[in-house]
């Protein structure tokens, strides 16, 4: 007796909520990064220059591996701060 086939569900069905996405972008001086909407809008700003936790020397790059974790690599500093961002 064959299987009946089972129904497929569209992703509207499941009811999913995707996180909203942004974009990171940073300034080397004055040593800022900023969270921004695809539209351009800033939606938040963390650092100042410095050598102590989330101050930078010249930002280099940025990396987001997760929802909530940047990586950033400094120049002037010669270091990598992870920073974990909270709501």
């Amino acid at each position: 007796m064959p299987l009946a086939p089972s129904p497929r569900l569209a992703l509207d069905d499941l009811h999913l909520t995707w996180p909203q996405p942004v974009l990171y972008s940073a300034d080397a001086w004055p040593g800022r990064i900023y969270r921004l909407s695809l539209e351009g809008k800033v939606l938040g700003v963390l650092g100042q220059s410095g050598k102590q936790l989330k101050q930078f020397g010249w930002i280099h790059a940025i990396a987001c591996p997760a929802e909530n974790v940047l990586w950033v690599g400094e120049l002037l500093n010669w270091r990598v701060q992870k920073l974990v961002l909270r709501a």
